[in-house]
């Protein structure tokens, strides 16, 4: 018989992989580094918390509309972007071609890669401070980054800028790796990480310069050869882009940036990277203490050596190299400007790593003074960071152009037969960018779009050339909607006086008007003799009165062409004529319904009195028109039935406003109109 052998009791059990985990663990906090460790990982959670809440809130602007756009173009146009002229971030591009073929296009989609980029870069700065001086230093970076309200902004940006503050830190930390270790594999890293930079914004080429030139002031540096070597090879990758550049500014293209002076350039520069967005106040304070922070930064850099049991730059190197990366791409970017206008403060985001580290760096020279100023100096970042975190990051109000809510409006009252004018014209890709989110069926994928040329509204024309070109292309349609972006310099740019709004003044009338964050839509239909065939009759009188004074003079339904009744599914175009003597009475809202004949309602709903604006908004002589698309239920059946009205506060959906007709009191309000005719 076998027996089973039982273990011996004085025996040791084996390490399982769990203990050596564990013991590992253990010994990394009993390093002097590990309350470092701790505290730099909430530092990452509150960045990742900044920078993933509310990353869809915002609308897409332009910019992001417009890169996710040309993302969706086919792999050979991709690939030709990258010896493009005018092309600056071909490779971002390319990788969401292929990101969004996965994830999708929704704004939480294209905007976390930036988000993740941003939360990747402050563990990734905390070891970039840490080679210069040690963990102190790395994490006061840390924090700057990761409360940075410019930082969270572009960290939810559908653009390359998170990127590229990434590939900053990246290929500065493989530098200083580089030169010390002088391994052709730390330069080929060094050289890949470069490129990837370049090949997202092609800014990142100031800093190559800057690092460029620490290496050739730095005395002494033992790999020359090599390092000299990796310069020449990085710039063989950088050729297509440096030749476009060339040309740009040496063929004098014109651009949409205005010139800018020195003063402004610096302090716009410098707020931006403080505080971003914020009242003129908190922008002021800002600015000043982090430039004193980073001035005070700058000196005691070049103090004492960090006494750590890893390798650090010398003490007035660490100084050269922070100097040189915020100084030199600031320096040649200026220059650049004064050739050709191109200032963009997103353009030096670049900058900002090095920015920070001298910040943190002004936080320990306090500390060294007394620790109390350091903390007051910390207390002082993270409420100055605060505000407009508050105000602007993290706010579900919009900070960002309102495409997205223009766009639905449109689509939720979209006609047969009807146009959009998106002006300036580049900004068709922002209605390119809402047709793709559109579910199937919607009108808003195939409504037919015109751009107008801007030599027809920049003023060196005769105004008969756009008369006579609109009347060509947009006669045929019905209706007309013209969104605008209300940004001045946009506008300035492209139509500085208002005359595509100006000929549709004149031509037709405007039915419904909406402005959004940056956006304005109106939509106006024809007076004649352009459009369609048939017009809305004269409108029938009702002389409502309302006991504030307000007065509901007429109503006419405007049909489609040759229509004169709706389809289930569809909407009453109704237009309701208002009077206001007082136009401080507040907002209102305009309750409907529709009965059949033996008086049973099979619709209603409710909706703003002339799109919620406040009644002062339209203080005219004249009537206004006040325009509503009412939905017809899909199951409703084909039949005369009566539409009625009857008018609310805004607050008080249950208070109907007293009113009269020919001097007699209506019963509860309701306002009787017309017969709908509803047809299959």
């Amino acid at each position: 018989m076998t027996v089973a052998r039982k273990p011996s009791a004085g025996r040791p059990r084996r390490a399982t992989r769990l203990d050596k985990l564990l013991a590992r663990g253990l010994r990394q906090l009993e390093r002097p580094e590990a309350p470092y460790l701790l505290l730099l990982a909430g530092l990452v959670l509150a960045g990742a918390a900044l920078r993933l809440d509310n990353l869809g809130v915002q609308s897409l602007w332009f910019d992001e509309a417009d890169v996710v756009t040309q993302s969706r173009a086919g792999l050979g146009a991709l690939l030709r972007n990258f010896v493009t002229a005018g092309q600056n971030g071909p490779l971002y591009v390319l990788f969401l071609h292929a990101w969004t073929a996965v994830f999708g296009i929704g704004e939480v989609a294209v905007r976390l890669p930036s988000a993740l980029a941003g939360i990747a870069t402050i563990p990734l700065i905390y070891l970039l401070g840490r080679a210069l001086h040690g963990p102190k230093l790395g994490l006061a970076a840390a924090l700057v980054m990761a409360v940075a309200p410019y930082q969270t902004w572009y960290g939810q940006e559908a653009k390359m800028y998170a990127l590229v503050v990434l590939a900053a830190v990246a290929t500065t930390l493989l530098f200083l790796r580089a030169l010390r270790t002088d391994r052709p594999a730390d330069w080929v890293a060094y050289a890949v990480a470069t490129t990837v930079g370049l090949y997202l914004h092609v800014a990142m080429a100031l800093i190559l310069l800057a690092q460029a030139a620490y290496f050739a002031l730095v005395r002494g540096a033992r790999p020359r050869r090599r390092g000299w070597l990796t310069f020449a090879i990085l710039l063989l990758p950088y050729l297509p882009v440096g030749l476009w550049e060339a040309r740009f500014l040496v063929n004098g293209a014109t651009t949409w940036h205005r010139p800018i002076d020195l003063r402004d350039y610096l302090g716009v520069t410098f707020t931006k990277f403080a505080v971003n967005r914020a009242g003129d106040a908190a922008q002021a304070r800002g600015l000043w203490l982090f430039a004193a922070l980073a001035l005070l930064g700058a000196l005691p850099l070049a103090g004492r050596r960090a006494r750590w049991p890893w390798p650090a730059l010398p003490p007035r190197r660490r100084t050269l190299l922070l100097v040189l990366l915020v100084a030199l791409p600031l320096v040649l970017f200026y220059a650049v400007t004064l050739v050709r206008p191109l200032y963009s403060d997103r353009y030096l985001i670049a900058v900002t790593p090095a920015f920070a580290l001298l910040v943190a760096g002004g936080v320990l020279a306090l500390e060294r003074l007394w620790r109390p100023l350091a903390l007051v100096a910390l207390a002082a970042i993270l409420a100055t960071s605060w505000v407009p975190l508050r105000e602007v990051n993290l706010s579900t109000e919009p900070q960002k152009e309102q495409w997205r809510d223009a766009y639905a409006h449109i689509a939720a009252h979209l006609h047969p037969d009807d146009l959009v004018i998106v002006e300036p014209g580049y900004l068709d890709t922002t209605l390119a960018y809402y047709r793709l989110r559109q579910p199937a069926g919607s009108r808003l994928r195939d409504v037919p779009l015109l751009t107008i040329p801007d030599e027809y509204t920049d003023g060196a024309r005769d105004n008969h050339d756009l008369d006579l070109y609109l009347q060509q292309h947009t006669a045929t349609f019905e209706r007309v909607w013209v969104v605008l972006s209300t940004s001045e310099d946009r506008l300035a740019a492209v139509d500085p006086h208002d005359q595509l709004r100006g000929w549709y003044t004149y031509n037709g009338r405007l039915i419904d008007e909406r402005q959004y964050n940056g956006v304005w839509v109106g939509l106006y239909t024809y007076r004649g003799p352009f459009g369609a065939p048939f017009y809305p009759p004269a409108p029938a009188r009702l002389g409502v009165t309302y006991a504030n004074g307000v007065a509901l003079t007429g109503y006419d339904f405007d049909y489609y062409p040759d229509q004169g009744a709706v389809r289930p599914g569809d909407h009453i175009p109704l237009i309701l004529r208002w009077v206001f003597p007082n136009p401080k009475i507040g907002r209102f809202a305009i309750a409907w319904r529709l009965t059949a004949a033996d008086g049973a309602v099979v619709a209603s709903g409710r909706e703003p009195l002339l799109g919620g604006k406040p009644l002062r908004d339209w203080e005219r002589p004249t009537e206004v028109w006040d325009y509503h698309d009412l939905p017809v239920p899909a199951s409703l059946a084909p039949g005369q039935y009566r539409l009625s009205v009857v008018c609310v506060p805004a607050d008080r959906p249950d208070a109907p406003l007293p009113a009269t007709q020919g001097g007699q009191p209506l019963a509860g309000g309701v306002v009787p109109l017309g017969w709908v005719t509803v047809e299959r």
